[in-house]
Parts: C-alpha cells; structure tokens; sequence
C-alpha cells in the first residue's frame, strides 16, 4: 500500500524515496533533508521517547509567513513537527504543512468522519487526493486548520484533558508519557483532543474522552502493532540478528499488521529495523541512517 503525500503549492514531482512514495510533489518552500541531516535535539527527542523508529522522509518547511519548521514522518505513521528551535511544535496534521489525500474534514460529527476511510488516518485506507494548505496553528496564528479559518487547535497541558482520556492510555499505555496535547474546537458542542503518546503515537478523543482512532499519516510500514518480549521472539528470528549483526542491539520488537498482513519488526540500535513474516522469514530492512545534524 502507498500514500501519496501532497504539499502544499506543489511543484515538482519527488522521486521514489525508500518506503516507495511514488506521487510526491514539493512546494517551493519545502525542502527535502536527508534523514541523516535532522538537528541533534530532535534526533535525542525521537530516540528517547520513540524508542527504535526509523526516520523515513524528513522536511524542512518555510512558510509565506518565514515560519521555519521540520517534519519527521517514522516508521510508525507517525509524523512530528519541530520548530526552529528544534523542539516538538505539532503532530498529525497539527502544526503540519504537509498535506495528504482525504484528510480536510468538519470534526468528529454525522457524515464528517469516516474512520475507516479517510479522516485521521491521513489517506492511510483512502483514495482521494487533495492540494492546498494543511490545517496549522504556525507564527501568528492566522493559517486555516483543514480548510477552516475560524477553527484553531490550542495546545493544552496534559493535567486539562478529559479524565476519561487519561484513564484510558493509564489502562492501555501504562508507564508511557503524555508528550503533547491539543483541543480542537469545531463548535460549542464538537470538541476533538489530539494526544501525542511516547513510543505509539496520536490518539484521537473525542470530546467525551471516547477513543476514536490511532493518527497515522505517512508511508510507513506499522499500521497497528503490540509490543513484543524480546526474549520471547522466535528462535529463528534470535539467531538471524546473532548472526547478521553480532554487534549491534534489539531496542525493542513488536508485531505489526501491514496490508492486513501480520509482520514482526525486530528494532535494532544501530542497523533499523528488520521485518520477519510471523514464521521468523527475513523481509527486509528499513535502513537506520547515521546521523549527522
């Protein structure tokens, strides 16, 4: 399965990068760094609290407005918005100016979203593909968020969440940090919570503190996932890191499902991350590059 990500003002078509994006356009503004060039800070950032994931495409953004930005898009499906300082500015399509297929939508509400087809999931089951802007909340304020000037997410502390939210990643997601948080105001009474959780990702709420759905947007290789016990791995699958890379270290493992196909990915500190089928058969390797920003 391939998205096609689309940006804003597109220009110029990119080629092929690793994960097959294969109908990517840039805006002039837009510039593609390779994954190696990503600022020390958020480099720490990524490896500390998502623990193992591969940088597959990363971005550096100016806005009309001069708004420097960069985008990380993981392995996970799951992008992260820096600021010029490079410290965590946005998530998912918050903060984001890049923009995917089937992704402006009117909130949590009738007709208006489609989980399972469009909606959240960035066009990760979806179709239809769209230009323009990214909703954005950048510099002043005044970019519109998913076609809607007068709608603008507002970044709130973690404590102001709905307690029903809370309960729910303490019983799923025990020991894992809430790192951001935004409410989106649609109206008086359609509210959506966007929740960024270390090492899995956006989860979006709705205004009751009902979970909707993961927020995934990218091409990458986990469209859901539980973690797995390293030591509990297939035998098969022990033996072919021993052997292959006798130096390096498993960080973490975890079964994932791709193209309604399981997979296990095995996440090593150094080389990436290795993809067995469920019989501990190698697949490939999405390539961990050095880092040098």
């Amino acid at each position: 399965m391939k998205n096609s990500i689309l940006y804003t003002l597109a220009a110029a078509a990119l080629s092929a990068c690793q994960l097959g994006h294969d109908d990517v356009k840039l805006d002039e503004q837009i510039n593609t760094l390779a994954t190696s060039e990503i600022p020390s800070k958020s480099q720490v950032f990524i490896d500390t609290y998502f623990t193992g994931e591969v940088v597959t495409d990363f971005f550096e953004v100016t806005d009309e407005k001069g708004n420097l930005t960069y985008e990380a898009f993981m392995s996970n499906n799951t992008n992260l918005v820096f600021d010029d300082h490079s410290d965590l500015f946005g998530f998912g399509n918050i903060n984001s100016r890049m923009e995917m297929e089937d992704e402006q939508h009117d909130g949590m509400s009738g007709d208006h979203m489609n989980m399972s087809g469009s909606g959240m999931n960035g066009g990760m089951n979806g179709s239809g593909m769209i230009g323009g802007q990214n909703g954005n909340m950048m510099g002043d304020g005044t970019h519109s968020y998913r076609g809607h000037d007068e709608v603008s997410p507002e970044e709130i502390d973690p404590s102001e969440l709905p307690a029903a939210i809370t309960d729910y990643i303490t019983a799923t997601y025990p020991d894992l940090e809430i790192l951001m948080a935004f409410a989106v105001v649609w109206s008086e009474d359609l509210v959506e919570f966007h929740v960024l959780v270390e090492q899995v990702g956006g989860l979006l709420f709705d205004q009751e503190g009902n979970f909707i759905d993961m927020i995934m947007r990218g091409n990458g290789h986990c469209e859901s996932f539980e973690e797995l016990v390293i030591d509990e791995l297939p035998e098969t699958i022990l033996e072919y890191v021993t052997t292959n890379y006798p130096d390096d270290e498993i960080l973490r493992a975890r079964l994932g499902t791709h193209d309604e196909t399981e997979e296990i990915h095995v996440m090593l500190r150094d080389a990436g991350i290795l993809i067995f089928d469920t019989e501990g058969n190698f697949n490939e390797l999405l390539e961990r590059m050095p880092h040098h920003g």
